[in-house]
């Protein structure tokens, strides 16, 4: 969309309702699709607008009780996420290992937010977490329940720290890839700010194969000490939700070699991204030997020295 098709407007106290109303309600549906206007709301209204609403929200959901008590935690949690990574990011720190602190902080909201909840105010929000779960399971399944298919849910809350880090990590991809173009469907101005993040560059760091190797080998083990293999299998499910994203760039960067038209584009995103997602994490784990993107620019270097046409 050019800038000649819609005016870039000066943001105003409307339009600041507008986004924040939308961003909750989005995030209410599906934490993911309320992280982009998050970083917009951050990124156009400034700091102090942004914490202190954040806040607010909060705090009004956690007073209506246990029943948004949940909500409330989830949207401060991805409000935790966007809001410090971009605080790295205008101090031009905003690269892997800060995004993984932000996503790291902003999870442990959401973690650690029922156990603290539970003890100043005596609501159980783990076993409403619980009854939620298992409720939505019977309706997923027509009616059967967890024990039927040989799983609790002690076993599944086990496994949620890993889910709900994945969550804010993907939410904190997607806020970085769609800012700009929701700050230009709502004609505000999106101020850039300098990062390391390049989707086509996105690199999982080289030192942690080694970890997602042995988290992998110990979650199988069977130890005297439980907890053990239960930290390894959450570490083991973060790392492969990492090299999804490395696993993406690679998808990303084949499609622009082969020059595939936006239609195909499309369906390839649909089949793999929507379908075949648990591919790609494979696929990025087996780049850190393979280096597919290097040889996929070392194969079409011939042809750009002839053309001295578009980079990669």
């Amino acid at each position: 969309m050019s800038s000649s098709s819609l005016k870039i407007q000066k943001p105003t106290n409307a339009k600041f309702l507008l986004v924040l109303s939308l961003s909750v309600l989005m995030t209410a549906v599906f934490l993911l699709l309320g992280a982009p206007l998050l970083r917009v709301l951050r990124n156009v209204f400034g700091v102090w607008k942004y914490w202190i609403s954040g806040t607010l929200l909060t705090a009004g959901l956690l007073v209506f009780g246990s029943g948004t008590g949940l909500l409330g935690l989830m949207l401060f949690s991805t409000w935790v996420t966007i809001g410090m990574y971009q605080e790295f990011e205008e101090r031009g720190r905003g690269n892997f290992w800060t995004a993984v602190l932000s996503v790291l902080v902003g999870s442990a909201v959401l973690i650690l937010g029922p156990f603290l909840w539970s003890h100043l105010f005596g609501t159980d929000l783990v076993v409403q977490l619980k009854s939620d779960i298992e409720a939505v399971t019977q309706q997923l399944s027509g009616g059967k329940k967890l024990s039927d298919y040989g799983v609790t849910v002690d076993v599944i809350l086990a496994q949620l720290p890993a889910t709900l880090i994945v969550l804010n990590l993907t939410a904190l991809a997607f806020a970085l890839m769609l800012d700009r173009r929701i700050a230009v469907l709502f004609a505000l101005p999106f101020e850039k700010v300098a990062s390391q993040m390049r989707l086509l560059e996105f690199r999982v760091p080289d030192v942690m194969i080694w970890v997602t190797m042995l988290s992998f080998l110990l979650s199988f083990l069977s130890l005297k000490e439980v907890w053990v293999s239960t930290v390894a299998t959450n570490f083991f499910w973060v790392m492969m939700g990492l090299y999804f994203f490395q696993g993406l760039a690679v998808l990303e960067v084949s499609l622009l070699v082969f020059r595939v038209g936006s239609f195909m584009r499309l369906l390839i995103y649909l089949l793999v991204v929507g379908q075949l997602f648990f591919l790609l994490s494979p696929v990025g784990v087996i780049d850190y030997w393979v280096d597919f993107r290097r040889r996929l620019k070392k194969w079409r270097l011939p042809e750009k020295n002839q053309k001295h046409g578009e980079n990669v």
